[in-house]
């Protein structure tokens, strides 16, 4: 089935970021809280404990899925937390080097009846914290099946890998993973791939769809708000396509590989990078972290963390380093200039036109207002609801209005094309996660 998305937000920035050969070599690692939604850890492997391939690192309180597993051999060497022992950052360094892992159950024999196998294996792996859920994002809980799984295999973010040629080199890992995955639900195996791709494959529960269109319509919120809108009685699962390639590796060859492409960029420099789950940025990039000229983001310009020196650890879910310069000034007569180097949605600037180079920063345009509806939550809004009434809905705390009009489905991320385009430079993620969190505590 081939699906268009109309609208979307098209950044000129660059995209299918190509990946160079050679391994980004880094033996300094760190797990940061915030990369996980709701992480309550409780630590196996202290400071100063020697830690081993396949040794347990630390799990989360409130579910047993989420087990953190070491891939390397050497030492924990900091646990950073901050106001009221909140989770900062766990650091541990060593080598770091694909391992092998004894299977519960061969995949020749693999059937739906084997699915707490393949569950054990994946927790006890350190690979089950691929899987996340909806609603609430959070790590998936293996005691609760899913409606559905989701596997993307598109990205559309700024800064994105060149994602078909990684796909394509990894073929086999590829089905073999979801073959994998069609196991741990009795709903259906959603894959959502671009329309160039082709992955000849066939699972009785599996439905692949042809996806087009701009950001953010390789999402998993934009998709589910369209193929499976949530309620609190429905739960879908969705992983990315390289924890796929991951899982691929782990039944096909018998080893945990940790390792993924990286797209690192900025205003001179956009390269991929393969290296491994939770590496320090290195020394090129973390020079960045205390240059006040420089910001670093483990994520996009539109959606991520920002790095400091407490957590300079690449994104567990975000494959993108973003540097962005500071902006410190104000630009003269802003908004009436013709604009040739600036953005906007509006088609305002004579950039438009002329195709010229753009180079973001970290200006906002403008200052803090109210909510103003001006059509350009519309123009980017690829959601089958009313946007801007939803948008409102997130600031007064409606919740009522928010679920009937589709909250469940998203996360911060999926809130982040509508914080760029908002005249109000409003922060509609946090807004999200507090809705959230209420709903949460109700069930």
């Amino acid at each position: 089935m081939c699906v268009d998305f109309n609208r979307g937000l098209e950044l000129p920035l660059p995209k299918n970021i190509f990946c160079e050969a050679n391994e980004f070599k880094s033996n300094y690692f760190g797990i940061v809280g915030d990369d996980f939604v709701g992480l309550k850890p409780s630590f196996v492997a202290l400071e100063d404990s020697v830690i081993k391939r396949g040794d347990l690192l630390f799990v989360d309180k409130n579910n047993k899925g989420a087990k953190f597993v070491s891939f390397v051999d050497g030492r924990v060497y900091r646990i950073v937390r901050g106001e009221k022992r909140r989770f900062i950052s766990y650091q541990f360094e060593g080598e770091a080097s694909p391992y092998p892992y004894t299977l519960s159950s061969n995949y020749n024999r693999l059937s739906i009846d084997k699915r707490g196998y393949i569950v054990n294996d994946l927790i006890d792996s350190g690979l089950w914290i691929s899987l996340r859920e909806r609603p609430f994002d959070k790590i998936a809980n293996p005691e609760k099946l899913p409606d559905g799984i989701f596997v993307l295999l598109r990205d559309t973010r700024p800064y994105s890998l060149d994602y078909n040629s990684i796909i394509n080199s990894n073929l086999n890992y590829i089905k073999v993973g979801l073959r994998v995955l069609s196991f741990l639900t009795d709903g259906f195996l959603y894959a959502f791939k671009d329309r160039n791709l082709s992955i000849d494959i066939e699972l009785p529960n599996l439905k692949i769809f042809d996806i087009a269109g701009k950001h953010p319509s390789a999402l998993v919120g934009t998709l589910i708000n369209r193929f499976y809108p949530l309620n609190r009685g429905r739960r879908i699962w969705y992983i990315d396509y390289q924890d796929v390639i991951a899982i691929g590796k782990l039944y096909m060859d018998g080893i945990v590989d940790r390792r993924k492409i990286v797209s690192f960029c900025s205003e001179l420099n956009n390269k991929g990078y393969l290296l491994y789950d939770h590496s320090h940025i290195g020394e090129e990039f973390s020079k960045y972290i205390d240059d006040p000229d420089y910001r670093v983001i483990a994520g996009t310009p539109l959606f991520g963390r920002s790095i400091d020196p407490d957590t300079p650890y690449i994104n567990r879910y975000l494959n993108t380093i973003s540097i962005l310069k500071e902006a410190k000034e104000r630009k003269f007569m802003g908004w009436l200039m013709p604009g040739k180097d600036r953005f906007s949605v509006k088609n305002v600037f004579i950039s438009k036109i002329l195709g010229s180079r753009i180079n973001f920063d970290t200006s906002l345009n403008g200052s803090y207002r109210p909510m103003l509806p001006t059509g350009s939550y519309e123009n980017v809004s690829q959601l089958d609801i009313p946007i801007t009434y939803f948008l409102r809905g997130l600031l007064t705390g409606d919740i009522e209005l928010c679920e009937k009009l589709g909250v469940l489905d998203f996360g911060e991320e999926d809130m982040a094309v509508f914080n760029f385009v908002s005249i109000g430079k409003i922060d509609y993620s946090i807004a999200l996660r507090k809705i959230l969190d209420e709903i949460e505590s109700e069930l």
